[in-house]
């Protein structure tokens, strides 16, 4: 092959200046080979490509198909006409300047497969494209359905490898904190004082201004949506419950919320719900006890204290949801009858299944309070008075255990362990009554005398630091029952347990009764005023003496 004719050269030849000289070329006639490069690939001298690459199919013995790419040989130029031989001249100067920085793109060269070397490209199978063909074809809608179908997959998958529980135990697990956050929600939960709502007055701002059944119908939207929105949640944890039970509950807290806004909305709903009581309805409401109340306070003038009657139905449900409200002589009738319904709407706002397990009966719950019958001394104390739950903590003191035990005084008892507690145990006490409130206290109460009975010493489902709570709780309500100081005497026995037990279960240990008073003395005799001034009287025990006499 003569040096000399350019017209055998290659492009990798053309790399190599050498070739240039060894033909006679002087440097200015030499080409940059990087400007001849571009030139020829992107024909702007007007000459075919200076390299040409096939692509050849091939099939391994796998099946899978790959592409094979070869150089080929390269076309030979044409022959250079005079034009162009005096413009490559012409721009001498210019090449010769570029060439001083080739070096600079060397890293570059590795693309044009200088070594002349196969590359082999993957192809997918047959089968993939058809696949792909497939899903291409697809509409949005499907292709969503299909996405979200294979992540839900995925996601069971992946929720079964990582727990160690069943899905009965996790729904079990979910239940038991949902019912726990439903009883522990109370009205006005977490409200200020001065923004608290009174179910009395908003029903009476509604109903003037004719929005009652508009508010009730709200509420009862809000209600739905607060329900399903649980239903999602619960949903989400069985999905990614965790490994054990700790994280199934830890995620449960995210469903406090959730549930106290539902219950709010059923409340506020029933409330709204209520229609005006007429004349004619208020009989049956109305019992004897309000009107003794109602005539002995007329006879005394001026109450400065209201005396709670703990066997009425109504007022007990007012001390349960903290709105007391003094009686009126002038309305006195209409007030009673509103705050009834208004009681009756606590109780219907309580699941049937909770009102079965912890209430008593409804004939029990109306019996006045505790009467001894005749088996027992009836003599009234000396000295006590009629109102054990307006006495001063100093009037307290003065009470003797000989005194109270022999004539089951239960009220002055309950009243007695509680001045002779601790602060932090009488301070449990009140913060129990408050926020808990009665439907679980009883309960708590009816499963430590069952736990009692069996001689054990824990609660199922109940965490350590709140098992002192539930003891001390419970053991004034067994001084009540045993009319003693049950944390200074001797234990009951089984079979004394086993009937107070039995009795609880049926509905006639007056657990009811006792919460009411213990819920009144701790705003009464155990008040943030008494407690100030321990030695003040109480206002009912002032008695004031007029000029005249």
């Amino acid at each position: 092959m003569p040096a000399s004719d350019p017209r055998l050269w290659t492009v990798d030849d053309l790399h190599t200046n050498a070739l240039y000289r060894d033909a006679g070329y002087s440097d200015a006639q030499i080409p940059d080979a990087m400007m001849l490069h571009t030139n020829s690939a992107d024909n702007s001298p007007s000459v075919r490509r200076t390299g040409i690459s096939e692509g050849v199919i091939i099939t391994d013995e796998a099946g899978n198909k790959r592409r094979k790419i070869t150089n080929l040989s390269t076309t030979p130029l044409s022959v250079l006409s005079g034009s162009q031989v005096s413009l490559n001249a012409a721009t001498s100067g210019l090449l010769r300047q570029v060439e001083s920085n080739v070096n600079d793109y060397s890293y570059l060269l590795k693309w044009q497969n200088i070594a002349g070397g196969d590359q082999i490209v993957d192809l997918p199978d047959e089968d993939e494209l058809e696949d792909e063909d497939d899903f291409g074809s697809m509409d949005a809608g499907e292709e969503d359905a299909k996405i979200h179908e294979d992540q839900h997959d995925d996601a069971v998958e992946e929720t079964n490898k990582r727990t160690n529980l069943s899905q009965d135990e996790i729904v079990r697990i979910i239940n038991e904190r949902i019912e726990f956050y439903t009883n522990a929600w109370v009205p006005n939960k977490g409200v200020p004082s001065k923004e608290r709502v009174d179910p009395k007055t908003v029903w009476n701002e509604a109903e003037a201004k004719g929005e009652r059944e508009r508010l009730a119908q709200h509420y009862e939207t809000e209600y739905d949506y607060f329900s399903q929105r649980l239903n999602k949640l619960c949903d989400e944890i069985i999905k990614d419950p965790g490994s054990n039970a700790k994280q199934v509950r830890q995620q449960c807290s995210n469903l406090e919320g959730t549930v106290d806004c539902m219950e709010l909305a059923a409340w506020l709903r029933d409330i709204y719900k209520l229609e005006p009581v007429h004349d004619g309805e208020e009989e049956h409401v109305l019992d004897s006890q309000p009107k003794l109340r109602q005539d002995t306070s007329t006879h005394r003038g001026e109450p400065t204290s209201e005396v709670i009657d703990l066997g009425s139905p109504s007022c007990s449900s007012d001390i349960e949801n903290g709105n007391i409200l003094p009686f009126d002589n002038d309305t006195g009738t209409v007030a009673n009858t509103t705050e009834d319904q208004f009681d009756n709407r606590v109780r219907s706002s309580t699941p049937d299944s909770v009102i079965a397990d912890s209430v008593e009966l409804t004939e029990y719950a109306q019996l006045g309070p505790f009467e001894p019958d005749g088996a027992f001394p009836t003599r009234t104390p000396v000295n006590h008075g009629d109102e054990p739950e307006s006495a001063s903590i100093t009037t307290v003191r003065r009470w003797r255990w000989e005194d109270l035990v022999e004539h089951l005084d239960r009220k002055r008892i309950v009243s007695k362990v509680i001045q002779e507690l601790k602060s932090n145990d009488r301070e449990m006490i009140r913060g129990r009554v408050q926020n808990i409130g009665k439907t679980s206290l009883i309960r708590e109460m009816r499963a430590c005398v069952h736990m009692l009975c069996k001689g054990e010493t824990k609660l199922q489902g109940v965490l350590p630091r709140d098992m002192p709570k539930i003891l001390t709780f419970t053991t004034l309500f067994l001084s009540w029952w045993f009319c003693c100081n049950y944390s200074k005497g001797p234990e009951a026995s089984s079979r004394d347990l086993g009937e107070l037990r039995n009795c609880m279960d049926d509905g006639t240990a007056e657990t009811s009764s006792f919460y009411y008073y213990v819920y009144t003395i701790m705003a009464t005799t155990f008040g943030e005023q008494a407690l100030r001034y321990p030695d003040q009287p109480s206002q009912a025990e002032i008695i004031e003496i007029s000029d005249d006499d």
